[in-house]
């Protein structure tokens, strides 16, 4: 006997399609275009055996696929968050001020030798 989760719903007898489609409909409340097996193959991105090892993290999107190796997952973690509160500032600043700082602009323009 499998407990409903703390919405009522059951997991019991899902395959691994059927579990793929069911975490992204929990995440997103969508369902997938396809939700067979051999209609999920034809929504995502290859990626080789060869590249993988036990444990890695896949992460992709319409750009892409990023391979994670665990151990370098926590500084990664950690990085993300940094920039993403980098980026947070610039668009504070872009809404409240109507600034958008480029720093790294001025930076390269007085390296070719443009004045301004």
């Amino acid at each position: 006997m499998v407990s409903p989760d703390k919405n009522g719903r059951n997991l019991r007898g899902l395959d691994c399609s059927g579990w793929v489609s069911w975490v992204y409909w929990t995440a997103l409340g969508q369902h997938l275009q396809y939700e067979s097996t051999s209609g999920l193959i034809s929504l995502g991105n290859a990626v080789k055996r060869q590249d993988l090892k036990p444990g890695d993290i896949i992460v992709g999107d319409g750009d892409g696929i990023v391979i994670i190796d665990p151990v370098d997952a926590e500084a990664l973690a950690a990085a993300t968050c940094k920039t993403m509160e980098k980026e947070a500032k610039i668009m504070e600043n872009i809404i409240h001020k109507g600034e958008y700082i480029r720093p790294w602009v001025d930076e390269k323009l007085k390296e070719i030798g443009c004045d301004f």
